[in-house]
């Protein structure tokens, strides 16, 4: 109960962004899977209006319009030791310019602390 609380299985690209090829291999290919809270990825806990979620769904709205977009979306470590990633910067402009985007979303959870070296998790 605790991990699917605060926990997901966090995906460098979303599915909604994902050609078929990167569908294919996201059980197979872990470098696309990260150790992300649910606040983080979907503002399940409905205090993050500016979720990951919320910037791929934008993102997709623009591909769906008909623009092409170039996309980047890279996990943030404090050492490269770390276990679980601070957080992900997403970086998007579509070809026409009218969309942009370069956030950094923090892979942080209110009620709890993580020790992102050790991948333990402790309630506040």
């Amino acid at each position: 109960m605790f991990a699917k609380k605060y926990f997901h299985r966090g995906h460098i690209i979303g599915h909604s962004l994902a050609n078929e090829l990167v569908r294919g291999i996201k059980n197979k290919d872990k470098r696309i899977l990260f150790v992300q809270t649910a606040w983080s990825n979907m503002n399940s806990q409905g205090l993050n209006t500016k979720s990951q979620f919320y910037f791929e769904s934008k993102l997709e709205d623009t591909i769906r319009s008909g623009r092409n977009i170039l996309y980047k979306s890279e996990l943030i470590y404090k050492v490269p030791t770390d276990k679980i990633p601070l957080g992900i910067q997403i970086q998007a402009i579509s070809i026409d310019e009218e969309l942009s985007i370069n956030v950094f979303i923090p892979n942080v959870s209110p009620g709890i602390l993580i020790d992102y070296t050790e991948c333990k998790i402790t309630l506040e």
